[in-house]
């Protein structure tokens, strides 16, 4: 998949299955890792279908991949590894040894929203997390379920919010380790990080590049 320079390892899961997991390179740190319900990606694709590696303007977007996944969140990016389900390229299922491997750069990381929708009785309910990007054009929807925390010895249930702050946390982080940018997007960028959003109808949203919309509080 895009961008993709990935390391993978074969683990026992709590199951007893095996199965295969993301790894960091070896000058990458490890930040978090997560469990999703659900992860699917809708990238630009060519003729026969599969990711075009260098999308040119003008061409839509499809999905490519859908099912369950392992999100592993270091300084740098976002290695997404969809681990049963289906792809552009065929079932995937770890325990055969098929998994559809997702590189997302925060370079190329947009934005980042908690999608929300009015459900029974008009009250607010979460949808999942969009995660957005223009190199390539793309986004992926994930319903996270678990954060996978060594020390604790078992998975801990985790929620949109949750998800979606790490990532937001680790991705304008990054950007704000460049050493050419504006006195007013430095500031703009440490809000972000620490928890300024904007609403956009019902989803809150994290702004990880400037577009010129009024910023909201921590609170919304």
């Amino acid at each position: 998949m895009p961008g993709t320079d990935a390391h993978l390892r074969i683990i026992n899961r709590a199951n007893g299955d095996v199965g295969i997991s993301p790894e960091r390179a070896p000058d990458e740190r490890e930040l978090d890792r997560f469990v999703a319900h659900w992860a699917s990606g809708g990238f630009p694709v060519g003729a026969n279908g599969l990711p075009l590696p260098v999308p040119t303007g003008g061409v839509g977007l499809r999905e490519v991949f859908a099912g369950g996944a392992e999100i592993l969140v270091t300084e740098v990016r976002i290695v997404i590894v969809l681990v049963k389900g289906d792809s552009a390229f065929g079932k995937v299922y770890d325990e055969r040894g098929t998994v559809v491997v997702v590189d997302l750069p925060y370079r190329s990381l947009t934005s980042v929203e908690v999608e929300r929708e009015k459900g029974l009785f008009g009250r607010i309910k979460k949808k999942g997390v969009g995660l957005f990007t223009n190199r390539p054009l793309g986004r992926v929807a994930v319903n996270p379920m678990a954060r996978l925390d060594a020390n604790a010895g078992n998975p801990v249930l985790a929620d949109d919010n949750e998800f979606a702050d790490a990532i937001v946390r680790a991705a304008a982080s990054y950007r704000l380790t460049a050493t050419l940018m504006e006195k007013q997007e430095r500031q703009r960028l440490e809000r972000v990080r620490d928890g300024a959003r904007v609403l956009d109808g019902l989803s809150v949203v994290a702004e990880l590049e400037n577009d010129g919309k009024p910023e909201g509080g921590a609170g919304q």
